[in-house]
């Protein structure tokens, strides 16, 4: 019996795992086919099951139980993006 599981697309889970702290793992995620990220939406809908666990923090953790054979915290609680060019602009027309 298949187990359920997380769809995501990749290029929507980068940004987050860099502003979890996760950079080292975008490289990887990019390069992975389709069989890993299934595997890895398995992975993300069982923690996505802990209560009060948003969506995207679940996939991260997903991704990061994939490549180090564990599961543990993210390096950062909360997320912190990175400022781009068009924020600051944003800023400073204000």
């Amino acid at each position: 019996m298949a187990m359920s599981h997380v769809s995501f697309r990749v290029q929507g889970i980068v940004p987050q795992l860099r502003a979890y702290g996760e950079e080292w793992a975008v490289e990887k995620l990019l390069a992975v086919n389709e069989d890993d990220l299934f595997k890895i939406g398995e992975l993300a809908f069982v923690h996505y099951l802990v209560p009060k666990t948003i969506l995207d923090k679940a996939i991260c953790l997903g991704v990061v139980e994939y490549f180090e054979g564990s599961s543990r915290p993210l390096r950062r609680k909360r997320r912190v993006f990175q400022k781009t060019e068009n924020s600051q602009n944003d800023k400073n027309s204000g």
